[in-house]
């Protein structure tokens, strides 16, 4: 049966050879531990004590982070590999520095924050007319955020 359906995701060894991804869900302030970030490791292998870089803040930027302590599944682990959630303990940083949809990354991955991005708007049904200086509300996995239309190769964008 493992044969027909491809394997598990512990079996994918190509995803552990990336650098490490973890995309950030929940951040908690837990009593005697500190700040504590669930989430999703998307790629590569986390272990204790490796530094990642946490980003972007509200300037752009990556900063280095210690992980002190990871939990899958309610139970300390000492790795986390590709395609599983776990939370983890960060050293030295407060909690009001971390939200939901920003990553941890391993430093070769060079991590490059945007602010302007371009992109192809289908519009099934709106209740509006879209036209430029329209703020829209943005889905990137865990991350919701507006966007403002800044120009259009349209006039107006409608339903239909």
């Amino acid at each position: 049966l493992v044969d027909m359906i491809g394997g598990t995701d512990d079996d994918d060894d190509d995803n552990d050879d990336k650098p490490a991804e973890f995309h950030i869900d929940e951040t908690y302030s837990v009593p005697g531990v500190g700040t504590v970030v669930s989430g999703t490791c998307m790629q590569g292998v986390i272990s204790l004590n490796d530094t990642l870089l946490l980003g972007p803040n509200f300037l752009g930027e990556f900063v280095p982070v210690a992980i002190r302590g990871i939990h899958r599944k309610r139970l300390p682990v000492k790795e986390v590999r590709g395609g599983q959630t776990a939370s983890f303990a960060l050293k030295k940083i407060r909690r009001n520095l971390i939200r939901k949809g920003m990553v941890m990354m391993h430093s070769t991955a060079n991590p490059t924050p945007c602010w302007e991005f371009e992109g192809d708007i289908l519009v099934l049904h709106h209740p509006t007319t879209i036209s430029p200086k329209y703020q829209a509300m943005v889905h990137c996995g865990s991350t919701r955020q507006t966007a403002t239309i800044i120009s259009m190769d349209k006039e107006y964008l409608r339903t239909g």
